[in-house]
C-alpha cells in the first residue's frame, strides 16, 4: 500500500517486499530515483543456523510501522517474551526523531512501546488511539471506513480488498504517507489503485462446476482466523471450504491448540500433510493426522487428505458448485494444486 501511495504520488520510491507479485506494482522490488526506500521486515533470523539476529535489526528507519506482535517462528524463539524483546531492541535503535506508527489495540505492542522513549502514533478501532477507524463495513469485494484523529474527520476511504486487517493496514499506510507529506487526495488515489498482492486472499478463478477459488499465504493461527473472517464477511451466505497445509513441524507443534481452533468461520476443512522446511528435522511427535483427529473430535466437518494429488482428486470428484467458495491456505506449495484443477 505504501509503495502504491508513494508511486502514485510521483515520489518514485525504492521498495523491497517478500511476495511474488503485486497486481498494481508488478515485481516485489524496484530501485527508484526518489529519496524513500520502503522495506518489509520482520523478527525472523538473518540466517537461522549461523546468525539468529532478527532481520529488522539491520534497519534504522525514519518511519516504522508495527502491525502486530505474536509468538511465531518457534525454531528461533522460545517464547513470546523473546519475540517481544526483539521488537523492543528494534524500537530502541530507531533514531530519536523517528516516527513509530503502531497498532494501538495490540496488548503486546503496548508493552513494547511502554519500554521505549521513541514517540509513537497509535491507530486502531478503540477510541483511545491517535487515529480511530469508524464505520467499517464490507460491500462485495470492497471495504469502507472513516479515519478520525482527535475528533477531526480525516476522510472516508475505500479499498478494493476485504477484511478488517486491510483497513488497519490502510490506516497505518495513510498515517505514514501523511507524515511523509502526501496529500489526502493523492493517498485516496493510491488506495483506489491498490488491488492486493499475490497469495493474500488472491482470487484464482471459477471452477467449471461453479465454485470460486481463492488462495492465501496464511500459516499462523491468527492469520488463518483473520483471513477466513474476511472471506466470511465477503460471502456471508456461501459455504466456505478451507484447504490447509500446515507449515513446519515446529510451528504446528508449538501452536497446535491454536491451529485446531482457527477454522470456526468455515463450513468444512481439508487438511494435508505438514510442509516441512529445509531448516528443520522431521518431528514424529506431531503430524497433520494428529491435528485432524483433534479437530474431528470437536465436531468440525473435516477430511484428512495427505497429498496434494489427493486434494485435487477429491475436489474434482466433489464438483463444488456456485454456492461454495474454496480457499487454499499455507506457506508451502498448496497453491500448486490450482494448475491441476478445472477452471472455466
Amino acid at each position: 500500500m505504501l509503495a502504491t501511495f508513494f508511486k502514485d504520488g510521483q515520489l518514485d520510491p525504492s521498495y523491497l517486499f517478500g511476495y511474488g507479485h503485486c497486481r498494481n506494482l508488478g515485481s516485489p522490488g524496484h530501485f527508484g530515483k526518489g529519496k524513500y526506500f520502503i522495506a518489509e521486515a520482520d523478527e525472523y533470523a538473518t540466517e537461522p543456523k549461523y546468525n539468529k539476529k532478527s532481520k529488522f535489526l539491520w534497519q534504522f528507519p525514519k518511519i516504522a510501522i508495527i502491525t502486530n506482535i505474536e509468538f511465531d517462528h518457534p525454531d528461533i524463539f522460545n517464547s513470546l517474551d523473546d519475540v517481544r524483546n526483539a521488537y523492543l531492541m528494534f524500537c530502541n535503535q530507531l533514531y530519536p526523531k523517528s516516527v513509530l506508527i503502531v497498532y494501538g489495540d495490540d496488548p503486546e505492542i503496548k508493552k513494547v512501546v511502554h519500554g521505549t522513549n521513541i514517540i509513537n502514533i497509535t491507530y486502531g478501532f478503540n477510541q483511545d488511539n491517535d487515529y480511530v477507524l469508524e464505520n467499517f463495513h464490507t460491500s462485495g469485494d470492497h471495504i469502507f471506513f472513516r479515519l478520525i484523529s482527535k475528533g477531526t474527520v480525516i476522510s472516508e476511504f475505500m479499498l478494493k480488498v476485504v477484511g478488517e486487517h486491510n483497513a488497519l493496514n490502510a490506516a497505518a499506510s495513510i498515517i505514514a504517507s501523511m507524515e511523509s507529506g502526501l496529500s489526502i487526495e493523492k493517498i485516496k488515489k493510491g488506495l483506489l489503485s491498490f488491488s492486493g498482492s499475490k497469495r493474500r486472499l488472491e482470487y484464482i478463478g471459477e471452477l467449471l462446476s461453479g465454485a470460486r477459488v481463492y488462495d492465501d499465504y496464511a500459516h499462523h493461527p491468527t492469520e488463518i482466523k483473520t483471513t477466513l473472517k474476511a472471506l466470511r464477511s465477503q460471502f456471508p451466505n456461501k459455504k466456505i471450504v478451507a484447504i490447509f497445509q500446515p507449515h513446519t513441524y515446529s510451528r504446528t507443534k508449538k501452536l497446535f491448540g491454536e491451529f485446531s481452533n482457527s477454522f470456526s468461520a468455515v463450513d468444512s476443512v481439508m487438511l494435508t500433510d505438514i510442509y516441512a522446511s529445509l531448516r528443520e528435522e522431521v518431528d514424529p511427535s506431531v503430524s497433520s493426522e494428529i491435528l485432524f483427529n483433534v479437530m474431528k473430535s470437536q465436531s468440525k466437518d473435516i477430511i484428512y487428505l495427505p497429498t496434494l494429488p489427493d486434494v485435487v482428486k477429491y475436489i474434482n470428484e466433489k464438483r463444488y458448485r456456485s454456492d461454495t467458495v474454496i480457499v487454499t491456505m499455507g506457506a508451502g506449495d498448496i497453491y500448486t494444486i490450482h494448475r491441476e484443477l478445472k477452471f472455466s
